[in-house]
């Protein structure tokens, strides 16, 4: 595929010359100035494969590129490749001679270079992420590693655009599409690796940018970037000198049904939180109260709320609509009849920015009546401990996960009633490590509906299927978690082996 992005020379003449030699498919728009991003949407559209991979017209691909990139997407193509680059002067080679020899550009000699994107020492220029992909294992060890992402020699699986939406047309300078690219899909899921054997060489004058306004254009395209990529690259700000962005840091989702008398108290204190970078998405579940109309008449023209509404189909299928709405890095978790202390998403964040490893972080919480008078504290275990939690939910309200995390499981289990966020957190702690804050963040509201009351023969079956089944994804097939009596409050235990069963 040859994307030409307004050319004035003639490229289309170039391209016929390989029409014998290769399957060579031209497209072309109009000259509106730097179009990067559309011009590459325009040949991906094009292009008639499941695996994609991009080359900018200034670099050559080595002999192996090809079949580097389609060898690693054939044996994973939940990851995102990227090649290296190495900076050479190729202005005195003809055409003939890289016919005549296919590792020419091997042998040129490696020159020094003025561009942004490179390193220098010894007189000559490197790929300034070929130290970060030694020390990271290759980008398996980064929890980063879309900053390392140059759409300029990278391939990926075509199955990763729908997932993700392609380059955003948006960035009309140089420098940081391939970063929020790179970012979409590090968010749903996407893996990352440098491949050494994908090496392409970067045809630049020595001693010269190949384009003059680098800079200037970086200096643009970072405000972008700040705005749309929520994670490692924006700060906490101060709540006085906050400012609203068009993509939030947190999310906090809302289940809701038949909640008018809690629901408007639940989504303030969602608001009213010492950190203003989020915002709210609820999922009305088909309510038949009234709860819909106040939605409507006070959070319709609100820039930090958004809500749906859908036919009701129980708590799971309203969690994974609500958080499938979240824009945000970091998830919340607000129950409708509940509400937040001010300060519950700065704890969490405080963690989250302190280990960027973290797939959770959890508070504590207290029981109110509808009033908000104390009841009692809530269950607490003081510090998270996997074996505990094989057995028992620990991970109590208030919670907060990362979107990458939740995309990389099944989200929540539809054909469960009862049990069913312990059945996505057991699903999270397979995904990365959790943090408890010792905190009560959270007020848990008790009116006798609560459903965990309720159903509690429902919420005991549930709660031994979702830990077998936890079991069972995690390779552990000889042992089954079974109860010791009928008693529908009793948790009680024993690990059999499925032999002696």
């Amino acid at each position: 595929m040859v994307a030409d992005d307004g050319s004035s020379e003639e490229i289309t003449k170039i391209t016929k010359k390989f029409e014998d030699q290769l399957d060579i498919k031209f497209v072309r728009q109009k000259d509106y100035g730097y179009q990067l991003c559309a011009v590459r949407n325009l040949g991906i559209r094009a292009a008639k494969y499941e695996f994609l991979a991009i080359l900018d017209c200034d670099m050559a691909a080595n002999p192996l590129w090809v079949e580097s990139y389609v060898q690693a997407l054939l044996k994973d193509s939940d990851t995102a490749y990227i090649g290296p680059r190495k900076y050479i002067d190729t202005r005195q080679l003809k055409t003939k001679s890289v016919y005549q020899d296919a590792y020419i550009f091997e042998k040129l000699p490696p020159v020094k270079s003025d561009s942004i994107s490179t390193s220098s020492e010894g007189g000559i220029s490197k790929d300034w992420r070929l130290a970060h992909f030694e020390k990271t294992d290759n980008l398996r060890l980064c929890n980063s590693p879309f900053r390392y992402f140059s759409g300029g020699n990278v391939a990926f699986a075509r199955k990763w655009l729908d997932a993700a939406g392609y380059f955003d047309e948006e960035f009309t300078h140089w420098g940081g599409e391939d970063n929020e690219f790179g970012y979409r899909l590090y968010k749903m899921g996407c893996f990352f690796r440098s491949l050494e054997s994908a090496l392409a060489y970067h045809q630049e004058p020595p001693g010269k940018e190949n384009e003059t306004d680098r800079s200037e254009g970086q200096a643009i395209t970072r405000k972008i970037i700040e705005q749309k990529v929520p994670y490692f690259y924006r700060k906490l700000e101060p709540i006085e000198t906050a400012t609203i962005k068009r993509v939030p840091l947190v999310s906090i989702y809302i289940p809701a049904y038949n909640c008018q008398d809690s629901i408007v108290r639940c989504i303030e204190s969602a608001l009213n939180q010492t950190i203003p970078d989020l915002e709210v998405c609820v999922c009305n579940d088909g309510s038949t109260d009234s709860t819909l109309d106040i939605l409507k008449a006070r959070y319709s023209n609100h820039p930090r709320v958004r809500f749906v509404t859908q036919e009701n189909g129980g708590i799971a299928k309203a969690s994974n609509t609500a958080v499938k709405m979240c824009r945000g890095y970091y998830i919340g978790q607000l129950d409708s009849d509940d509400y937040l202390e001010v300060d519950a998403v700065e704890l969490c964040l405080n963690e989250f920015f302190k280990d960027r490893d973290l797939a959770c972080v959890y508070t504590t919480n207290r029981n109110v009546d509808s009033h908000g008078n104390l009841i009692s504290n809530g269950y607490n275990w003081p510090v998270f401990s996997r074996e505990k939690f094989s057995t028992a939910m620990i991970v109590h309200h208030f919670r907060m996960f990362t979107i990458r995390a939740w995309n990389l499981t099944s989200g929540f289990d539809e054909d469960i009633e009862n049990a069913v966020d312990y059945d996505m957190y057991l699903k999270l702690s397979e995904i990365g490590k959790f943090k408890h804050v010792n905190r009560i963040c959270y007020n848990r509201v008790l009116h006798g509906e609560n459903t965990s009351i309720k159903k509690l023969g429902i919420q005991k079956t549930n709660h031994f299927r979702v830990v077998n089944n936890a079991l069972m994804r995690q390779g552990i097939n000889s042992y089954i978690y079974n109860p010791v009596d009928n008693n529908d409050s009793s948790r009680k235990y024993t690990f059999d082996h499925k032999n002696n069963t």
